[in-house]
């Protein structure tokens, strides 16, 4: 990825992630950013066409982590993966006012979380979920989350789809709360 190997550290590549975007990247974990680590931002990125097996733009091992003001569009977790556009495994975590369109993901259309505390707020998706060969399958269309106390608040879901549970959320846990959010379609 040209970004990454310019970057001498994360703070200078999501420097550069902000000015340049990411646009058609693919990887294994993470198809333009893996981060195994704690305390780290993502802010008012672009992730545009990227894939990966699990987390089509992002993945994520860590704590205290923000990803903020961002939008992922056309993301995907190939191959059954888990979270078309973000995959969290940790906690004490947030996603705030970001938007995701056209995301696709078996467990998590948009994201896939398996952790404590992690919040999402004020973020919008479209059209995410998960089909092969034309046939909807997975959980939770755009968030699949396993663990407790989740909160997912003023978000907007439309037209988000999954063939077994969960069209907008699938929640696997305890001490979840929902609150006004909108889901059409």
């Amino acid at each position: 990825m040209k970004i990454a190997r310019q970057a001498k550290n994360v703070s200078e590549l999501l420097q550069l992630a902000k000015e340049n975007g990411f646009e058609g990247t693919e990887a294994e974990y993470g198809g333009a950013l893996c981060f195994i680590t704690n305390d780290c931002n993502v802010s008012f990125c672009n992730f545009n066409n990227t894939e990966a097996d699990n987390g089509g733009a992002i993945y994520l091992e860590g704590t205290n982590f923000n990803i903020e003001y961002c939008s992922f569009n056309n993301t995907e977790a190939t191959s059954d993966g888990y979270g078309g556009a973000i995959s969290v495994h940790g906690s004490n975590n947030l996603i705030t006012n970001c938007d995701f369109n056209n995301t696709e993901g078996y467990n998590g259309g948009a994201i896939y979380v398996e952790g404590q505390n992690v919040n999402i707020d004020k973020s919008s998706f479209s059209n995410s979920g998960y089909s092969f060969l034309g046939l909807d399958q997975g959980d939770g269309g755009a968030i699949y989350y396993k663990g407790d106390h989740a909160k997912i608040y003023n978000c907007d879901f439309d037209n988000c789809y999954t063939g077994n549970n969960g069209g907008g959320i699938r929640l696997n846990g305890n001490d979840w709360r929902i609150i006004n959010c909108t889901f059409t379609n």
